[in-house]
């Protein structure tokens, strides 16, 4: 997976939208504030990684300040923890997705949904 200049000022892929329902799924905020966010946010840089996002003002904000938003989302392949998730934001709006990983080998892409469990790890902290 290489950097997508074509993709700034553009919506998520459908696929980095549904990841961001179930990471945010895990969280207490109202639903429709993160179906809100995710459908208002657009692209300013996309790399394998790290997606750096706008979401305007006008967007309800959560009611959550902490950064990383929400962390503890490891992702698995075969069983094995390979990665992690984090959500970035600024004003308690969404302003990044982080794909971080735990093995030598980068990931192909971004996780599928199934591919996420919210639970404690000790790779990030």
């Amino acid at each position: 997976m290489q950097e997508d200049p074509t993709l700034i000022g553009r919506p998520l892929p459908d696929e980095v939208k549904t990841l961001m329902r179930r990471v945010l799924s895990f969280t207490d905020e109202a639903a429709e504030i993160c179906q809100q966010q995710i459908q208002d946010t657009v692209i300013e840089s996309f790399a394998p990684d790290w997606i750096d996002l706008a979401t305007p003002t006008s967007t309800p904000q959560f009611r959550s300040a902490a950064n990383p938003f929400l962390d503890y989302v490891n992702v698995y392949r075969n069983g094995d923890v390979v990665g992690f998730i984090l959500l970035w934001c600024d004003d308690r709006r969404l302003s990044a997705i982080e794909q971080a990983w735990v093995s030598d080998d980068p990931p192909a892409g971004w996780p599928a949904p199934d591919d996420v469990r919210f639970e404690p790890n000790n790779y990030h902290h």
